[in-house]
Order: structure tokens, then C-alpha cells, then sequence
């Protein structure tokens, strides 16, 4: 028998919606993203992460750990 699950929706497409997506889609999950792009075309100066992004982010992207910084 065949389960149904619902499709997960991701609020907001910023760094860390954007790394659940990539996460997702990893995953091979079907999912969508409800969120525009930043005004600007490119990230908020100071945008952070939280805890569960950062470390995807970093096994992910391991070549930018140089750009990482912890909050103080």
C-alpha cells in the first residue's frame, strides 16, 4: 500500500530556505519554495543561518568555510 505525505513548502527563500531546498532536492523530495528574490539580486549584508543550515552549508560548500563566521 501506497502512503501519501504532503508536499513540504518552504517559507522564505533565503540562504537557509534556499539550503533546505538544495537539501531536498538531494533527497530527491518534491517540494517548492514560496519566496522572491532579495530586492537587491543578492544577499542581505549580515544574513546568518541557523544552527541546521549551517552545518548542510559547510559539508555542502566546504571551499567558503574561510568565509564563515561564528556570531559572538
Amino acid at each position: 500500500m501506497s502512503k501519501h505525505y504532503p508536499q513540504p513548502t518552504i517559507i522564505g527563500s533565503g540562504l537557509t530556505g534556499l539550503l533546505i531546498s538544495l537539501a531536498l532536492s538531494k533527497a530527491q523530495i518534491s517540494h517548492r519554495v514560496i519566496g522572491g528574490p532579495p530586492p537587491t539580486g543578492s544577499p542581505r549584508l549580515g544574513e546568518s543561518l541557523n544552527l541546521e543550515a549551517t552545518i548542510f552549508f559547510l559539508k555542502e560548500f566546504p571551499e567558503l568555510a574561510e568565509y564563515y563566521y561564528e556570531k559572538a
